[in-house]
Parts: structure tokens; C-alpha cells; sequence
């Protein structure tokens, strides 16, 4: 059993509810805001890179940018960084699956 002090103490451990390392942000929101910036920016790196890789590795760059918000963030900002991530990558380089072609034949 851990002791009293441990940071699984709370059920979680410390670095997913408080960031990592000390170099996390101060206020929640910042840590949100954060989030919102780091997937922009790996938003912009892929955006500069679809010529090259076209829409095959839509999540290069957005992978990087969930680790950076939940490393200064914690766990909130690092789960919004996903759901941004997914739903921008999603939108942007995913091709429709569904279609009513097949009610026609």
C-alpha cells in the first residue's frame, strides 16, 4: 500500500493531473490556452507539409503537439489537445466513407 504522501495517493498519478516536472503552467486556463496553441501550431506544420505527405499521415505533427499539452498541462489540456487534434485531422485529411452510391445499384 502507498504511503499517505504518494501521488497515486489520489488515484492519479501527479504527472497526469499537474503536468510534468515543475514546468507546468500556473493557472488552469493558461494550461488550456496552451493546449488551443500547441495543436495551431501543429496545425500550421502539417498544413505546410501536405504537399509532401498529402492526407496519408494526418497526424504527424498533431501527435507531438497532445504529448507538449499534457507534458506543461496535465491531463485536461492534454485531452483537449486530443479531441482538437482528432476532429481537425478528421475534418482536413480524411476522405467520406459513407456514400448513398450503393442505393442506387
Amino acid at each position: 500500500m502507498p504511503p499517505a504522501s504518494s501521488p497515486l495517493s489520489s488515484g492519479l498519478p501527479d504527472i497526469l493531473t499537474n503536468g510534468f516536472g515543475g514546468r507546468h503552467l500556473s493557472a488552469r486556463w493558461q494550461q488550456y490556452a496552451a493546449a488551443v496553441v500547441v495543436v495551431a501550431l501543429g496545425l500550421g506544420v502539417r498544413l505546410m507539409l501536405t504537399p509532401q505527405f498529402g492526407s496519408g499521415v494526418a497526424y504527424l505533427t498533431l501527435y507531438p503537439a497532445v504529448t507538449v499539452a499534457a507534458i506543461l498541462g496535465g491531463f485536461g489540456p492534454g485531452m483537449l489537445a486530443a479531441v482538437l487534434s482528432a476532429m481537425v485531422a478528421g475534418t482536413l485529411w480524411s476522405e467520406p466513407t459513407s456514400s448513398v452510391e450503393w442505393l442506387r445499384s
